[in-house]
């Protein structure tokens, strides 16, 4: 288990993301459901987020965020957390 300094500047982003689709033949667009930590209250990762899809071509309709606070008991290895 991952442990992460439990300084209040960091929260648990659960994110779906609601994309256009990529051309006609496409009928409907696509969506996609992320995790991650973010930096409050800056919320600077999910900023990257969104300009990588729009970098990347995607456009980007809808989506929905849901913000938590860490707790100490949280597993965060799924997160690939790393000490910089």
């Amino acid at each position: 288990m991952v442990k992460l300094n439990m300084d209040k500047d960091y929260i648990l982003v659960d994110a779906q993301f609601f994309f256009a689709p990529m051309d006609e033949s496409e009928p409907m667009g696509k969506a996609i459901s992320i995790s991650f930590l973010d930096k409050y209250p800056s919320f600077s990762h999910k900023e990257e987020i969104l300009q990588n899809f729009e970098q990347n071509g995607l456009v980007l309709l809808d989506y929905e965020i849901t913000y938590r606070p860490l707790k100490q008991n949280d597993d965060l290895a799924p997160y690939n957390v790393t000490k910089h």
